[in-house]
């Protein structure tokens, strides 16, 4: 996914991602894998899967973050919401135009309606330019 964002992000302003791992990999593979959102993302969002797989609810995320934080190289904003459902609507209404959002999707179906119901939402008046305006790659 790395190789695809990288041949796309000079096309975008900024890139905003959403990204979760499984609870059952070793806590350093986890921090390795938040640190290495780093090298895609201008903006990472840090979920839970639904599965936690024996871990405590935030802790997922909290070691994602935590990579993430150890990277020094660049300035990447993050941020942690732990539910899919409010994560993914947290990056669409983050996204301005021009901005690319990736979306790494534990119930796939359930984020495409939301994709799809958040990109047929007319904008509200004095929403901003941004509101419910989503660009393709393509």
């Amino acid at each position: 996914m790395g190789q695809l964002i990288d041949k796309l992000r000079p096309r975008h302003r900024r890139t905003i991602g959403l990204v979760g791992v499984a609870g059952d990999r070793r806590d350093e593979d986890i921090r390795e894998m938040g640190a290495l959102a780093t090298s895609f993302f201008d903006k990472i969002v840090f979920k839970e899967d639904a599965g936690l797989r024996g871990r405590k609810i935030g802790e997922t995320a909290s070691l994602l973050h935590a990579g993430a934080q150890s990277m020094k190289s660049r300035t990447v904003e993050l941020s942690v919401v732990l539910r899919e459902e409010e994560a993914v609507d947290y990056c669409l209404r983050a996204a301005l135009p021009g901005d690319l959002v990736v979306l790494a999707a534990d119930d796939v179906e359930s984020v495409w309606r939301k994709v799809c119901d958040f990109a047929a939402a007319p904008v509200q008046p004095g929403a901003g330019a941004a509101a419910r305006r989503l660009e393709r790659a393509g």
